[in-house]
């Protein structure tokens, strides 16, 4: 059983130093504080649904998140804008994903304001824009709602 478990770890080491990274890098990966997973979708009462937006969000509910945003990016409310941001960043395009949630936290007190200040923060994380991360963290914290506590861990590690 030793030898197995000697083999297994063995065998990710070379297989992570084959992709370039190496034990430290798949540590830095998972444990980078730009990372995340999409948050759950939550219908908000009163958001209007379109036969687009209910195709998106169908893609979105199954994590295929690059086969969401052609539809979420044809809606302009809020909610569409929203999670179009998520997948963008989620996705790899951190600078339309950035942009997405800026107009969410223009829109002011809307139902995903708290999100977006938090989303963005990790955003800017992964964009190396550490200051501008802090202040968004401090608007989520300054909010007090769901993700304050979490704002509050990821604010403490940045600096």
């Amino acid at each position: 059983m030793m030898l197995c478990a000697i083999g297994i770890f063995a065998w990710s080491v070379i297989e992570s130093r084959r992709e370039g990274g190496g034990v430290t890098a798949i540590r830095a990966r998972i444990e980078s504080p730009g990372a995340f997973f999409p948050p759950t979708y939550r219908p908000v009462a009163g958001s209007p649904v379109t036969a687009g937006f209910r195709d998106a969000i169908g893609h979105y509910k199954t994590r295929d998140y690059a086969g969401a945003i052609p539809g979420l990016a044809t809606e302009q409310d809020i909610e569409s804008r929203f999670y179009l941001g998520i997948c963008y960043l989620y996705t790899g395009s951190r600078d339309s994903g950035i942009a997405e949630l800026r107009k969410v936290i223009a829109a002011g007190d809307t139902p995903y304001l708290e999100r977006a200040h938090f989303y963005l923060a990790k955003g800017l994380i992964g964009a190396g824009d550490l200051p501008g991360a802090r202040q968004q963290l401090d608007q989520t914290i300054a909010l007090h709602g769901d993700l304050d506590q979490q704002a509050e861990g990821l604010l403490a590690r940045l600096k």
